[in-house]
Protein backbone atom coordinates (compact mmCIF):
# COMPACT_ATOMS: atom_id res chain seq x y z
CA UNK A 1 0.00 0.00 0.00
CA UNK A 2 1.72 3.88 -1.25
CA UNK A 3 2.34 6.16 1.69
CA UNK A 4 -0.87 8.49 0.10
CA UNK A 5 -3.58 5.67 0.52
CA UNK A 6 -2.54 4.49 3.52
CA UNK A 7 -2.47 8.33 5.11
CA UNK A 8 -5.98 8.98 2.94
CA UNK A 9 -7.19 5.69 4.70
CA UNK A 10 -6.17 7.05 8.25
CA UNK A 11 -8.12 10.46 7.35
CA UNK A 12 -11.55 8.26 6.12
CA UNK A 13 -11.14 6.15 9.67
CA UNK A 14 -10.49 9.37 11.72
CA UNK A 15 -13.34 11.25 10.54
CA UNK A 16 -15.60 7.76 10.78
CA UNK A 17 -14.40 7.53 14.19
CA UNK A 18 -13.27 10.29 16.28
CA UNK A 19 -17.03 11.66 16.52
CA UNK A 20 -18.25 8.81 17.82
CA UNK A 21 -14.81 8.06 20.42
CA UNK A 22 -15.99 12.13 21.56
CA UNK A 23 -19.47 11.38 22.34
CA UNK A 24 -18.84 8.50 24.17
CA UNK A 25 -16.50 10.48 26.01
CA UNK A 26 -19.60 12.68 26.88
CA UNK A 27 -21.76 9.72 27.72
CA UNK A 28 -19.17 8.32 30.30
CA UNK A 29 -18.87 11.62 31.70
CA UNK A 30 -22.01 12.35 32.33
CA UNK A 31 -22.69 8.61 34.21
CA UNK A 32 -19.84 9.26 36.14
CA UNK A 33 -21.94 10.35 39.15
CA UNK A 34 -23.84 7.12 38.98
CA UNK A 35 -23.90 4.00 41.09
CA UNK A 36 -23.91 0.46 38.99
CA UNK A 37 -27.82 0.43 40.37
CA UNK A 38 -28.44 4.00 39.01
CA UNK A 39 -27.02 3.09 35.40
CA UNK A 40 -29.11 -0.04 35.66
CA UNK A 41 -32.48 2.27 36.83
CA UNK A 42 -31.96 4.57 33.62
CA UNK A 43 -30.29 2.33 30.90
CA UNK A 44 -33.69 1.63 29.14
CA UNK A 45 -34.13 5.35 29.08
CA UNK A 46 -31.34 6.18 27.78
CA UNK A 47 -30.95 3.18 24.89
CA UNK A 48 -34.41 4.34 23.84
CA UNK A 49 -33.40 7.90 23.42
CA UNK A 50 -30.40 6.71 21.23
CA UNK A 51 -32.19 3.98 19.01
CA UNK A 52 -34.99 7.06 18.38
CA UNK A 53 -32.14 9.54 17.58
CA UNK A 54 -30.27 7.19 15.31
CA UNK A 55 -33.76 6.42 13.77
CA UNK A 56 -34.80 9.84 13.05
CA UNK A 57 -31.37 10.64 11.47
CA UNK A 58 -31.10 7.84 9.32
CA UNK A 59 -35.17 8.04 8.25
CA UNK A 60 -34.91 4.48 9.27
CA UNK A 61 -38.59 3.43 11.65
CA UNK A 62 -37.14 1.98 15.20
CA UNK A 63 -37.55 -1.09 15.79
CA UNK A 64 -39.38 -2.30 18.93
CA UNK A 65 -37.90 -5.50 19.94
CA UNK A 66 -38.60 -6.07 23.36
CA UNK A 67 -41.31 -4.11 25.73
CA UNK A 68 -40.43 -1.19 27.35
CA UNK A 69 -42.37 1.14 29.83
CA UNK A 70 -40.29 3.87 28.13
CA UNK A 71 -41.28 6.22 25.79
CA UNK A 72 -39.62 9.09 24.27
CA UNK A 73 -41.16 12.06 22.84
CA UNK A 74 -40.78 11.06 19.51
CA UNK A 75 -42.18 8.47 19.94
CA UNK A 76 -45.50 10.07 21.18
CA UNK A 77 -45.37 12.23 18.12
CA UNK A 78 -45.12 9.29 15.57
CA UNK A 79 -48.09 7.38 17.43
CA UNK A 80 -50.31 10.92 17.37
CA UNK A 81 -48.96 10.75 13.42
CA UNK A 82 -50.12 7.04 12.63
CA UNK A 83 -53.71 7.04 15.36
CA UNK A 84 -55.52 9.08 12.17
CA UNK A 85 -52.70 8.01 9.63
CA UNK A 86 -54.03 9.97 5.93
CA UNK A 87 -57.46 11.43 7.63
CA UNK A 88 -55.36 14.87 8.58
CA UNK A 89 -54.41 18.01 6.65
CA UNK A 90 -50.53 18.24 5.91
CA UNK A 91 -50.82 21.65 7.55
CA UNK A 92 -52.20 20.84 10.50
CA UNK A 93 -49.52 17.79 11.07
CA UNK A 94 -46.81 20.51 10.10
CA UNK A 95 -48.29 23.04 12.50
CA UNK A 96 -48.72 20.10 15.45
CA UNK A 97 -44.98 19.48 14.76
CA UNK A 98 -44.19 22.96 15.06
CA UNK A 99 -46.22 23.82 18.36
CA UNK A 100 -44.88 20.25 19.66
CA UNK A 101 -41.57 20.73 18.86
CA UNK A 102 -41.76 24.26 20.82
CA UNK A 103 -43.41 22.48 24.07
CA UNK A 104 -40.39 20.17 23.88
CA UNK A 105 -37.75 22.81 23.77
CA UNK A 106 -39.65 24.97 26.52
CA UNK A 107 -40.17 21.46 29.03
CA UNK A 108 -36.76 20.48 28.22
CA UNK A 109 -39.08 16.79 28.25
CA UNK A 110 -37.15 13.74 26.71
CA UNK A 111 -39.74 10.86 28.13
CA UNK A 112 -43.68 11.06 27.37
CA UNK A 113 -43.79 9.49 31.16
CA UNK A 114 -42.04 12.67 32.98
CA UNK A 115 -44.77 15.38 31.19
CA UNK A 116 -47.07 16.35 34.10
CA UNK A 117 -50.13 18.63 33.73
CA UNK A 118 -47.59 21.90 35.18
CA UNK A 119 -45.91 21.56 32.33
CA UNK A 120 -48.68 22.66 29.79
CA UNK A 121 -49.42 25.18 32.14
CA UNK A 122 -45.95 26.72 32.39
CA UNK A 123 -45.74 26.61 28.60
CA UNK A 124 -48.77 28.16 28.40
CA UNK A 125 -47.76 30.96 30.35
CA UNK A 126 -44.63 31.28 29.23
CA UNK A 127 -46.57 31.55 25.96
CA UNK A 128 -49.15 34.47 27.70
CA UNK A 129 -45.90 35.85 29.11
CA UNK A 130 -44.58 36.53 25.52
CA UNK A 131 -47.11 38.87 24.32
CA UNK A 132 -46.99 37.77 20.97
CA UNK A 133 -50.09 35.70 20.55
CA UNK A 134 -54.14 36.22 21.68
CA UNK A 135 -56.21 33.60 23.74
CA UNK A 136 -57.38 31.98 20.60
CA UNK A 137 -53.91 31.28 19.27
CA UNK A 138 -52.28 30.00 22.55
CA UNK A 139 -55.36 27.64 22.83
CA UNK A 140 -54.48 26.18 19.61
CA UNK A 141 -51.15 25.10 20.50
CA UNK A 142 -51.93 23.93 23.99
CA UNK A 143 -54.69 21.82 22.41
CA UNK A 144 -52.68 20.25 19.89
CA UNK A 145 -49.84 19.48 22.12
CA UNK A 146 -52.46 17.84 24.48
CA UNK A 147 -54.37 15.32 21.55
CA UNK A 148 -50.29 14.38 20.75
CA UNK A 149 -50.03 14.09 24.74
CA UNK A 150 -53.13 11.89 25.10
CA UNK A 151 -52.24 9.72 22.11
CA UNK A 152 -49.15 8.70 23.38
CA UNK A 153 -50.62 8.29 27.39
CA UNK A 154 -53.14 5.81 25.50
CA UNK A 155 -50.83 4.24 23.07
CA UNK A 156 -48.44 3.98 26.46
CA UNK A 157 -51.03 2.52 28.69
CA UNK A 158 -50.52 5.36 31.01
CA UNK A 159 -52.35 7.34 33.32
CA UNK A 160 -53.67 10.06 32.14
CA UNK A 161 -53.18 13.69 34.13
CA UNK A 162 -56.57 16.16 34.37
CA UNK A 163 -55.70 18.42 31.55
CA UNK A 164 -59.44 20.47 32.12
CA UNK A 165 -59.23 24.16 32.37
CA UNK A 166 -55.32 24.49 30.65
CA UNK A 167 -56.77 26.69 28.13
CA UNK A 168 -57.49 30.88 28.17
CA UNK A 169 -60.69 32.22 28.28
CA UNK A 170 -61.17 34.32 25.30
CA UNK A 171 -62.91 37.40 24.91
CA UNK A 172 -66.25 37.66 23.65
CA UNK A 173 -65.61 40.96 21.88
CA UNK A 174 -62.85 40.86 18.98
CA UNK A 175 -63.17 44.65 18.76
CA UNK A 176 -64.66 44.55 15.43
CA UNK A 177 -68.25 46.04 14.13
CA UNK A 178 -70.94 45.49 12.21
CA UNK A 179 -70.30 46.86 8.99
CA UNK A 180 -71.69 49.33 7.22
CA UNK A 181 -71.05 51.35 3.97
Amino acid sequence: MADEDWLQAMSLANDHLLPRYQLLEEIAELLMPLTGDQIDECRSGILAILRQQVGITTRDPVPVSEPTDVHTMDWTLDRWLRAKEGDREPGTIDTARRHWNAFIAHSKLPMLEEVKRRHLVAWRDSLVDTGTYRPKSINQRVQLVSAILRAGWRDAELAQPDLKAITLPEPDDSGRGAWTR
